[in-house]
């Protein structure tokens, strides 16, 4: 079974819609300075499953590739660059390992539910 165009314009507003709520939140003032460093990483790791998955559905004639990942990691790196030149914000080496863990870990999560019959599309 293949993703109909309305369901690829579908991932494709999802997938625009978590990067500018991403943007957002990256770069927006912390309001509690107490940031728990573990909840913070995990949030990290969660979001770039949901960018990966929506990523890899927006273009479903690409496989979940080497091209895909990179540009998950690039992205956190932006995100970094970009918090490096906010004043109340900094550039965290763990935060793009987090990002990028994320965005690795969406590959075996792909590879379950393939074998489950979860995929909605063939390669």
């Amino acid at each position: 079974m293949t993703l109909t165009h309305k369901e690829v314009l579908f991932y494709r507003c999802c997938l625009a819609l978590c990067i500018v709520v991403i943007l957002f939140f990256a770069t927006a003032p912390l309001e509690n300075t107490v940031i728990i460093h573990v909840w913070d990483k995990l949030q990290h790791f969660a979001a770039f499953i949901v960018l990966a998955f929506f990523l890899d559905h927006s273009f479903p004639l690409q496989p979940f590739n080497r091209f895909k990942l990179l540009t998950l990691v690039v992205f956190g790196v932006f995100i970094e660059l970009i918090q490096s030149q906010i004043p109340y914000r900094f550039f965290s080496l763990l935060d793009v390992a987090a990002d990028s863990i994320g965005a690795i870990f969406y590959i075996p999560l792909l590879l379950i539910s393939k074998r489950l019959g979860f995929y909605p599309k063939s390669y």
